[in-house]
């Protein structure tokens, strides 16, 4: 509501960020530890989030955090599973949605494995980016 109205403040952008971080962390470590998603994923989501946040303060020197194109959509797209999961749970048993959405979950989770490993490894190179183009 805050971003809507032009009044967000960086302390309630990173308090926003924390908890969808802590959300859909520990949400996918539970499907993890279901052996619904990879373990690796949440692992992944940890590492991705410290570095987007120390990189914002000590690297950028800023009190707002500093996204990128690829972590802005992975952090969207990182509820995809736990929404799929959530809706093949409820689904009725012989409609015979729970396999197709189980399986579009494990597909998103591998993707988001992906794009997030890209997105560690542009948000490391960044830096050089930067320094090459002054």
């Amino acid at each position: 509501m805050a971003r809507a109205q032009g009044t967000a403040s960086a302390r309630g952008q990173i308090f926003d960020h924390s908890t969808d971080f802590l959300f859909v962390t520990s949400g996918l470590a539970g499907a993890a530890y279901a052996e619904l998603v990879p373990w690796v994923l949440p692992v992944l989501i940890v590492l991705a989030f410290s570095q987007y946040v120390l990189d914002s303060h000590f690297l950028y020197h800023q009190k707002s955090l500093r996204m990128s194109f690829l972590g802005r959509w992975n952090g969207v797209f990182y509820f995809g599973p736990l929404l799929l999961i959530a809706t093949a749970r409820i689904s009725p048993e012989n409609s015979g949605l729970y396999p197709l959405l189980m399986t579009l979950a494990s597909l998103l989770a591998y993707g988001l494995i992906i794009s997030t490993l890209l997105s560690i490894v542009d948000r490391a190179i960044a830096p050089l980016r930067h320094s090459s183009g002054d």
